[in-house]
């Protein structure tokens, strides 16, 4: 820190489905974080949200279910997640939208 002192970095990750463990650096939780599936779902969530613009709706459930399926496929390959997110039925088909009543 500032004044010279070593700086405990370790901790305790608790609250997950399939990531709580100890941490005594930040490689540890960076290890942590890597392996888990909640984690790496969460990443295609967002991956989903921010690529497409949107929100993730009900009828997106079978183009969540392939990306994290070619997600798991792929080894996890961020490359391959970029790829498969055009090739879902929510990247080929645009929505009907319907006006919004004044």
């Amino acid at each position: 820190d500032e004044q010279g002192q070593p700086i405990d970095t370790s901790s305790q990750l608790d609250h997950t489905d399939d990531a709580n463990g100890p941490i005594n650096s930040p490689s540890d939780l960076g290890q942590l974080l890597a392996s888990s599936e909640e984690v790496r779902s969460c990443y295609v969530t967002k991956s989903f949200q921010f690529f497409y613009g949107r929100d993730v709706d009900s009828p997106d459930a079978c183009s969540m279910a392939q990306l994290l399926a070619s997600f798991k496929g792929s080894a996890y390959s961020l490359s391959e997640l970029l790829v498969s997110l055009t090739q879902t039925d929510a990247f080929l088909y645009r929505p009907v939208l319907t006006p919004e009543a004044p």
